[in-house]
């Protein structure tokens, strides 16, 4: 892939917000001049300074706390209820309840019924009662996906609404119907409120060029996440993180006299080298991409593969013993390269095995040439690995003996 639809799936956008530079630097000051201020002509006074190692102390851990909004603002997309968040209206989300409702009830209602003469001192109806409440627990989770189904359906066709509302008002702007920015994106955000996906989707003014040369306006619609978007968080946990790595130093005056403080200063001069050196790999990292574009995000590069090689091991499981000891030559590095030996072998085969030969060889085929060409993308992906196998386990352990500082100080 080249051209202007690569350079979009690759354009960089990571420390490249303006706010991001101000959290940055708008800390670093605070705490600069906080030390200035109040450390150094604190050094004259015992009080004086202790209270320093107090306040100092309680704004670090208000920073290091900060910094971990980050990992659960990650976290909370594996939780459904999180990702949901503004999915549903009002009206979709009262169906659902009032469907689950409705099962509980007609479940009960049958299972009364049918153990209308079960008591439950009795073992064997005891039995019988805890087989049935079992039995309706499985059908209440059996339909709860056929619900939520409908609903998704309902979202799709909101969603339909909506493209037809904001196609109706591109043709406005086509026309020189609708010409002040603030006018068009009022009456797209109407187009969302009317369909019930103001929740999911947010609204945004592009601008092109022509074919001559003209500039053309259209209204589109992006993804809307209800906590913002994990990038704007990431460019605050590397704010955050930085100002409070450095404020370690500040905090102990830059000295340093317990094995603990020598610990936890080591640690956060590392931390902060290797946050500098993932901040350095996630802005270069997408132009090294765009170089080696194979058409697939790095991300996916190992799925991909992964597929393709359970794939190729299901047919292969399938096939004769005889054909598949016969093709074990052409499968580990695939039969690339060897076209002319590969073709005497499919003449060699019989006409019965020569079909499934030829597949299993185009699946091992293609799988070499996916290898091949995702490895630029699976080396980046393996970096980007490696580098969390080395923050995150070290982040945590400096929070630890931030933790042990603060009971240390408080217990002491």
């Amino acid at each position: 892939m080249s051209g202007p639809a690569s350079s979009r799936r690759f354009a960089v956008r990571f420390l490249g917000r303006r706010r991001f530079w101000i959290a940055l630097v708008v800390a670093a000051v605070a705490a600069g001049a906080a030390w200035r201020v109040i450390a150094i002509p604190a050094r004259l006074s015992a009080d004086a300074l202790r209270a320093w190692n107090t306040w100092s102390g309680i704004g670090l851990l208000v920073l290091f706390v900060a910094t971990c909004a980050y990992s659960l603002r990650k976290a909370s997309l594996r939780l459904r209820g999180a990702r949901e968040i503004g999915m549903w209206s009002r009206e979709a989300q009262s169906d659902l309840k009032r469907s689950q409702r409705d099962d509980r009830f007609e479940l009960k209602k049958r299972r009364r019924m049918a153990l209308a003469a079960c008591r439950f001192w009795r073992r064997a109806d005891f039995v019988k009662i805890v087989r049935a409440w079992r039995a309706d627990r499985r059908e209440l989770k059996r339909r709860a996906p056929l619900h939520r189904k409908r609903l998704h359906a309902s979202i799709h066709a909101d969603l339909e609404k909506m493209w037809s509302g904001l196609n109706e008002i591109n043709r406005k702007i086509a026309a020189k119907q609708l010409v002040a920015p603030r006018d068009i994106l009022a009456q797209a955000r109407q187009v969302l409120a009317a369909n019930r996906v103001a929740g999911i989707r947010r609204v945004a003014l592009t601008e092109r060029q022509g074919p001559a040369g003209e500039s053309i306006r259209s209204v589109v619609a992006h993804h809307r996440e209800p906590f913002g978007r994990l990038e704007a968080w990431l460019e605050l946990h590397a704010a955050l993180g930085a100002v409070a790595c450095i404020g370690v130093l500040l905090h102990a005056d830059f000295a340093v006299h317990s094995p603990l403080g020598v610990a936890m200063v080591a640690l956060a001069l590392i931390v902060l080298a290797s946050g500098v050196a993932g901040l350095v790999l996630y802005r270069v990292a997408p132009g090294w991409l765009a170089q080696d574009d194979f058409g697939s995000p790095f991300e996916e590069a190992g799925t991909v593969l992964t597929d393709w090689t359970a794939a190729l091991n299901v047919v292969e499981r399938r096939l004769p013993q005889p054909l598949r000891e016969r093709l074990a030559r052409f499968l580990p590095a695939g039969p690339a390269g060897r076209m002319l030996e590969v073709k005497e072998f499919l003449k060699a085969e019989p006409p019965e095995t020569a079909a499934a030969a030829r597949d299993v060889l185009v699946l091992a085929g293609t799988r070499t040439a996916l290898l091949r060409a995702s490895h630029p993308s699976r080396r980046i992906d393996l970096w980007l690995h490696v580098w969390r196998w080395v923050h995150v386990p070290l982040s945590i352990v400096l929070l630890a003996l931030v933790v042990v500082h603060l009971l240390q100080v408080g217990w002491f």
